[in-house]
Protein backbone atom coordinates (compact mmCIF):
# COMPACT_ATOMS: atom_id res chain seq x y z
CA UNK A 1 0.00 0.00 0.00
CA UNK A 2 2.41 2.42 0.56
CA UNK A 3 4.50 2.13 -2.57
CA UNK A 4 1.17 2.35 -4.18
CA UNK A 5 1.05 -1.08 -5.51
CA UNK A 6 -2.26 -1.63 -4.01
CA UNK A 7 -5.09 0.55 -5.71
CA UNK A 8 -8.53 1.38 -3.57
CA UNK A 9 -10.69 -0.72 -4.11
CA UNK A 10 -8.56 -3.61 -5.19
CA UNK A 11 -9.62 -7.01 -4.06
CA UNK A 12 -6.49 -8.74 -2.20
CA UNK A 13 -5.08 -11.84 -3.52
CA UNK A 14 -4.09 -13.30 -0.11
CA UNK A 15 -2.33 -16.50 -1.46
CA UNK A 16 -0.25 -14.32 -3.81
CA UNK A 17 0.74 -11.74 -0.57
CA UNK A 18 1.65 -15.08 1.25
CA UNK A 19 3.63 -16.28 -1.49
CA UNK A 20 5.55 -12.95 -1.69
CA UNK A 21 5.87 -12.39 1.72
CA UNK A 22 6.70 -15.95 2.38
CA UNK A 23 4.05 -16.27 5.81
CA UNK A 24 1.11 -18.49 6.41
CA UNK A 25 -2.54 -17.62 6.38
CA UNK A 26 -2.40 -17.47 10.23
CA UNK A 27 -0.02 -14.47 10.21
CA UNK A 28 -1.56 -12.58 7.21
CA UNK A 29 -4.93 -12.86 8.93
CA UNK A 30 -4.04 -11.03 12.05
CA UNK A 31 -2.38 -8.26 10.16
CA UNK A 32 -5.06 -7.96 7.95
CA UNK A 33 -7.44 -7.61 11.39
CA UNK A 34 -5.47 -4.87 12.56
CA UNK A 35 -5.28 -2.66 9.27
CA UNK A 36 -9.19 -3.41 8.95
CA UNK A 37 -9.35 -1.55 12.76
CA UNK A 38 -7.17 1.03 11.15
CA UNK A 39 -9.33 1.55 8.27
CA UNK A 40 -7.02 0.42 5.81
CA UNK A 41 -8.73 -2.56 4.12
CA UNK A 42 -12.68 -4.12 4.91
CA UNK A 43 -12.79 -7.59 5.42
CA UNK A 44 -15.98 -9.23 3.60
CA UNK A 45 -17.34 -12.46 4.54
CA UNK A 46 -17.20 -14.79 1.76
CA UNK A 47 -15.63 -12.14 -0.36
CA UNK A 48 -12.64 -11.19 0.74
CA UNK A 49 -10.32 -8.37 1.42
CA UNK A 50 -10.55 -4.63 -0.11
CA UNK A 51 -8.17 -2.06 0.19
CA UNK A 52 -10.47 0.90 1.52
CA UNK A 53 -10.08 4.20 -0.41
CA UNK A 54 -9.52 7.63 1.42
CA UNK A 55 -12.52 9.73 1.24
CA UNK A 56 -13.28 13.42 2.01
CA UNK A 57 -15.28 12.53 4.93
CA UNK A 58 -12.43 9.94 6.42
CA UNK A 59 -9.85 12.84 5.92
CA UNK A 60 -12.13 15.92 7.52
CA UNK A 61 -13.11 13.49 10.54
CA UNK A 62 -9.31 12.51 10.75
CA UNK A 63 -8.27 16.52 10.94
CA UNK A 64 -10.94 16.81 13.96
CA UNK A 65 -9.86 14.30 15.44
CA UNK A 66 -5.90 14.93 15.68
CA UNK A 67 -6.63 18.66 16.14
CA UNK A 68 -8.57 17.77 18.91
CA UNK A 69 -6.38 15.47 20.98
CA UNK A 70 -3.24 17.15 19.59
CA UNK A 71 -4.91 20.87 20.64
CA UNK A 72 -5.79 19.47 23.73
CA UNK A 73 -2.40 18.88 24.20
CA UNK A 74 -0.76 22.00 23.09
CA UNK A 75 -3.11 23.45 25.66
CA UNK A 76 -1.86 21.87 28.71
CA UNK A 77 1.70 21.79 27.57
CA UNK A 78 1.71 25.56 27.52
CA UNK A 79 1.86 25.38 31.15
CA UNK A 80 3.94 22.68 31.48
CA UNK A 81 6.57 23.07 28.87
CA UNK A 82 10.62 23.50 30.27
CA UNK A 83 12.35 26.37 29.00
CA UNK A 84 15.02 23.06 27.67
CA UNK A 85 11.68 21.37 25.10
CA UNK A 86 10.57 25.25 23.68
CA UNK A 87 14.61 25.76 23.01
CA UNK A 88 14.50 22.05 21.28
CA UNK A 89 11.34 23.09 19.43
CA UNK A 90 12.91 26.22 18.13
CA UNK A 91 16.27 24.02 16.51
CA UNK A 92 13.85 21.17 14.90
CA UNK A 93 11.06 24.17 13.39
CA UNK A 94 14.94 25.76 12.12
CA UNK A 95 16.10 22.08 11.23
CA UNK A 96 12.79 21.50 9.02
CA UNK A 97 13.49 24.55 7.39
CA UNK A 98 16.64 24.12 5.98
CA UNK A 99 15.37 20.02 5.08
CA UNK A 100 12.71 21.64 3.08
CA UNK A 101 15.29 23.85 1.46
CA UNK A 102 17.65 21.45 0.79
CA UNK A 103 14.08 18.69 -0.10
CA UNK A 104 15.65 16.59 2.24
CA UNK A 105 11.56 15.45 2.81
CA UNK A 106 12.76 12.19 4.61
CA UNK A 107 14.71 14.24 7.13
CA UNK A 108 11.98 16.79 7.24
CA UNK A 109 9.18 14.83 8.37
CA UNK A 110 11.50 12.32 10.87
CA UNK A 111 12.18 16.36 12.50
CA UNK A 112 8.09 16.88 12.07
CA UNK A 113 7.28 14.06 14.26
CA UNK A 114 9.68 14.75 17.27
CA UNK A 115 8.75 18.59 17.08
CA UNK A 116 5.05 17.42 17.60
CA UNK A 117 5.80 14.11 19.76
CA UNK A 118 7.81 17.05 22.13
CA UNK A 119 4.36 18.75 23.66
CA UNK A 120 2.88 15.54 22.82
CA UNK A 121 4.13 14.09 25.84
CA UNK A 122 2.98 16.28 28.38
CA UNK A 123 -0.44 14.98 28.47
CA UNK A 124 -0.68 12.42 25.69
CA UNK A 125 1.35 9.20 27.10
CA UNK A 126 1.17 6.04 24.38
CA UNK A 127 -1.89 7.88 23.07
CA UNK A 128 -0.31 9.13 19.99
CA UNK A 129 1.76 6.04 19.00
CA UNK A 130 -1.60 3.56 19.39
CA UNK A 131 -4.32 6.09 18.04
CA UNK A 132 -2.91 9.38 16.13
CA UNK A 133 -0.37 7.66 14.76
CA UNK A 134 -2.22 5.17 12.72
CA UNK A 135 -4.32 8.06 11.31
CA UNK A 136 -1.68 10.02 10.25
CA UNK A 137 -0.69 7.29 8.07
CA UNK A 138 -3.47 6.26 6.87
CA UNK A 139 -3.67 10.14 5.70
CA UNK A 140 0.25 10.60 4.72
CA UNK A 141 1.29 6.43 3.92
CA UNK A 142 -0.42 4.97 1.97
CA UNK A 143 0.39 5.55 -0.28
CA UNK A 144 3.36 8.22 0.19
CA UNK A 145 2.43 11.10 -1.31
CA UNK A 146 4.69 13.87 -3.07
CA UNK A 147 5.03 16.97 -0.47
CA UNK A 148 3.83 20.23 -1.10
CA UNK A 149 6.49 22.69 -0.25
CA UNK A 150 4.61 25.82 0.67
CA UNK A 151 2.27 23.90 2.70
CA UNK A 152 4.60 22.38 4.41
CA UNK A 153 6.16 26.30 4.79
CA UNK A 154 2.75 27.02 5.77
CA UNK A 155 3.08 24.73 8.48
CA UNK A 156 6.00 25.66 9.83
CA UNK A 157 5.09 29.19 10.32
CA UNK A 158 2.27 27.66 12.71
CA UNK A 159 4.99 25.65 14.52
CA UNK A 160 6.70 29.22 15.00
CA UNK A 161 3.46 30.87 16.41
CA UNK A 162 3.29 27.75 18.60
CA UNK A 163 6.80 27.90 20.06
CA UNK A 164 5.94 31.77 21.10
CA UNK A 165 2.52 31.16 22.60
CA UNK A 166 4.57 28.38 24.78
CA UNK A 167 7.09 30.55 25.23
CA UNK A 168 4.36 33.07 26.54
CA UNK A 169 2.50 30.70 28.47
CA UNK A 170 -0.38 30.50 26.90
CA UNK A 171 -2.50 27.56 26.68
CA UNK A 172 -5.61 28.99 24.73
CA UNK A 173 -3.35 30.66 21.77
CA UNK A 174 -1.49 26.89 22.30
CA UNK A 175 -4.63 24.75 21.86
CA UNK A 176 -6.22 27.27 19.35
CA UNK A 177 -3.19 27.09 16.72
CA UNK A 178 -2.74 23.68 17.01
CA UNK A 179 -6.59 23.06 16.71
CA UNK A 180 -8.60 25.16 14.70
CA UNK A 181 -5.31 26.20 12.31
CA UNK A 182 -2.80 23.40 11.71
CA UNK A 183 -5.15 20.55 11.94
CA UNK A 184 -7.88 22.69 10.14
CA UNK A 185 -9.44 21.31 7.10
CA UNK A 186 -11.14 24.29 5.61
CA UNK A 187 -7.94 26.37 6.11
CA UNK A 188 -5.89 24.29 4.51
CA UNK A 189 -9.01 23.07 2.13
CA UNK A 190 -6.32 24.18 -1.19
CA UNK A 191 -3.65 22.46 -0.61
CA UNK A 192 -5.80 19.13 0.53
CA UNK A 193 -7.15 19.64 -3.02
CA UNK A 194 -3.71 19.04 -4.65
CA UNK A 195 -2.16 16.51 -2.15
CA UNK A 196 -5.40 14.07 -2.76
CA UNK A 197 -6.46 15.35 -6.14
CA UNK A 198 -7.81 11.67 -7.27
CA UNK A 199 -10.34 11.05 -4.16
CA UNK A 200 -11.32 14.56 -3.17
CA UNK A 201 -14.13 15.07 -5.71
CA UNK A 202 -16.38 17.70 -4.34
CA UNK A 203 -15.80 21.47 -3.52
CA UNK A 204 -14.23 21.80 -0.43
Amino acid sequence: MALGRLRHGQMLDQDQICEELNVSKAPLRDALIKLEAQGFVSIIPRRGVVVEPITEEYIRNAYDIIGSVEGTCAYKAATLITEEDIVRLEELNQAQILALEEEDYNTYCQLNLEFHQIFLAYSAGDLHDFVLAPIKQRLYDFPVRSYIKEWELIHLHEHERLIDSFKKRNPIAAGTIVRDEHWSFSVHSKFLKQFYPELIKEDL
